[in-house]
């Protein structure tokens, strides 16, 4: 619960947590949105696995989807970091 009572998601688990890092550093490393069909077999991760690092960014407010483009939020690698450590 928050401060105001109200329900509040448990955390991701750890390991979901690391992923949505590896991504979103990857993004800051190459310049451009590390895509499910490239990052995938690179990575040698699952769709799933990939899809809940992505939900994970988003649900930090990292990045937002419009359409079918993610779109960054965050201006640099440090501010997506610290987004992804607060507990939402």
């Amino acid at each position: 619960q928050d401060r105001n009572g109200e329900a509040m998601p448990a955390p991701a688990p750890t390991p979901i947590r690391n992923d949505a890092k590896t991504l979103i550093t990857l993004h800051f490393v190459s310049g451009e949105w590390p895509a499910k069909d490239r990052t995938c077999p690179r990575l040698g991760w699952t769709t799933s696995r990939w899809q809940e690092a992505r939900d994970e960014l988003e649900r930090h407010g990292v990045i937002a989807t419009r359409g079918r483009q993610t779109v960054v939020l965050a201006e640099s690698l440090a501010e997506s970091l610290a987004m992804l450590a607060v507990f939402v």
